[in-house]
């Protein structure tokens, strides 16, 4: 019946878009799947799913029939949008929940990124957000990052390091993408003018790539040895990154900021974290690797830096 109720509303919508105002056709059409989407909710479980995604199949064929009207596109897309995450959460639990979102957002952000649609990378962007924040405090935690054990990672028999990474591997993928896609639709420059956009995702990709590799190693070895192990990789793997950044960051002002700010963050985390919490030969590595990498660092970013000012000079002088 309320399949019925949403097909009636959104043809009843397509029929009268020439005849009324588009503000009242687009409340029609954002008022038509409230009722699938209550009696989704209701039902639970995988029937409540199917029925959300069947509301998701008919909004998207709403949306493709009206495509050129951009109001209503936008808002049976919307629409869309909350079915398919109503669809998504209510079968599973759990870690899962946070994978199935984070692969959501990531498709949603690449189909952004191809059809250069603002639309989609705001969706994209919104169920990227709200499950990385559900990662950062449950699936993923930060103090899972940083102390040995600490829960969800402390007792490697409950199997939760395996989602674990998968969901750090998510958000660092999701970063990348939306990193591309913001690029594509114009929002993202290598200056400091978009910093407030291109910063937060540099920050979560950071954060994705942190967790990625200590959850490795500890799959790897579940035990204070794997943890040291990889916070020994991610330390050299933060310098290796800055250098990058700075390397690319010659003409690019907010680019070479970004690498000083993260070899900043290398040699802090090195101080303040590796110095006390890592032993043995994890530690040794962790200050080597960084500091062979900040060598080769400064010694390419100097040479780099002189052969820019030379050519600015033969330009000047031409």
């Amino acid at each position: 019946m309320v399949v019925v109720a949403l097909v009636v509303g959104l043809l009843t919508a397509y029929l009268a878009r020439t005849a009324l105002p588009v503000r009242a056709v687009a409340a029609l059409v954002a008022a038509s799947p409230l009722p699938l989407v209550v009696a989704s909710a209701d039902l639970g479980g995988w029937p409540g799913a199917g029925l959300a995604f069947l509301g998701v199949v008919v909004l998207v064929a709403f949306a493709l029939a009206t495509w050129s009207e951009q109001v209503l596109r936008g808002v049976a897309v919307v629409a869309a949008a909350v079915a398919l995450f109503v669809a998504t959460t209510l079968p599973v639990e759990g870690a899962t929940v946070t994978l199935a979102v984070l692969g959501e957002a990531v498709v949603l952000v690449v189909a952004a990124g191809l059809l250069r649609s603002r639309l989609l990378l705001g969706i994209g962007g919104a169920f990227g957000l709200l499950a990385t924040l559900v990662a950062v405090a449950r699936d993923a935690p930060i103090e899972a990052l940083v102390v040995y054990p600490a829960s969800p990672y402390g007792d490697p028999a409950n199997g939760l390091l395996v989602p674990g990474a998968g969901v750090a591997a998510l958000v660092l993928a999701l970063a990348i993408v939306a990193l591309v896609a913001c690029g594509r639709v114009g929002l993202v420059r290598p200056d400091a003018a978009t910093a407030p956009l291109w910063v937060p995702i540099g920050l979560a990709g950071l954060y994705g790539a942190t967790s990625l590799v200590v959850t490795i190693a500890l799959l790897v070895s579940d035990d204070r040895t794997g943890f040291t192990a990889g916070h020994a990789v991610v330390t050299v793997s933060w310098t290796v990154a800055a250098l990058v950044l700075l390397a690319r960051g010659i003409s690019r002002a907010a680019l070479r900021v970004a690498g000083l700010v993260l070899v900043g963050a290398a040699v802090a985390k090195l101080l303040l974290f590796d110095l006390v919490a890592l032993d043995g030969i994890a530690r040794v590595a962790a200050f080597l690797g960084a500091g062979l990498v900040l060598l080769a660092a400064g010694t390419r970013y100097a040479r780099l830096v002189a052969e820019a000012s030379e050519q600015e000079k033969e330009t000047s002088a031409s």
